[in-house]
């Protein structure tokens, strides 16, 4: 009885049918797999590119309008608070600004406000270098990014300054949604070419 269905089992593969069957995998299946995985990739990296780059942008617009306006002076300006308020409501994003002394003088969730950060990208950035750091376990970019200002003095003239810290956490949550979603449209695609 096993040798019956074993040859039977051996008929079959060795048949015509089996033979257009396997073609049919190798040409039509295994491509559509290759360029649905290529596309995932490709589509992704573009999206996160494309996000970090207006990060980015987003920072260096507030940086020059905390430096432009005297901000950690005065800390009076309509036109920095409204954009740290729309970054942190539009990106998901904390907006700290820290004073030389490492003291939070702008909190947008306003927990910190007059504490101390004791964050190594703050001394980092105080030390004039521009941070970044991801996390993509927690779903986050930081950004560290120091404020340069140019001071002028009677014995020294016009000298570039640090005189505080801009520290951006954007979520990077929307681009693990992005992620699922394209997924989901390259699984659809790959249902659709295996029914056609």
């Amino acid at each position: 009885m096993k040798n019956k269905k074993l040859d039977l089992i051996l008929n079959y593969i060795k048949s015509f049918e089996f033979s257009i069957f396997v073609v049919t995998l190798i040409v039509i299946i295994v491509p559509i797999l290759v360029i649905g995985t290529i596309f995932l990739n490709v589509s992704t990296s573009k999206y996160y590119n494309n996000r970090l780059e207006e990060y980015k942008s987003n920072n260096v617009m507030l940086k020059n309008n905390i430096i432009s306006s005297g901000y950690l002076d005065k800390k009076e300006s309509e036109a920095v608070n409204a954009q740290i308020n729309l970054l942190s409501n539009e990106f998901d994003a904390r907006i700290q600004i820290i004073d030389t002394a490492c003291i939070i003088r702008e909190d947008s969730k306003s927990e910190d406000i007059g504490n101390t950060s004791i964050s190594k990208n703050v001394f980092k950035a105080l030390k004039g270098e521009d941070v970044m750091e991801e996390n993509k376990d927690l779903e986050y970019i930081e950004f560290s990014i120091p404020l340069v200002a140019t001071i002028t003095t009677v014995e020294e003239g016009s000298i570039k300054k640090t005189v505080g810290v801009l520290c951006t956490n954007y979520s990077t949550a929307n681009i693990s949604n992005y992620r699922s979603d394209v997924r989901r449209v390259v699984y659809i695609a790959k249902r659709c070419g295996k029914l056609g």
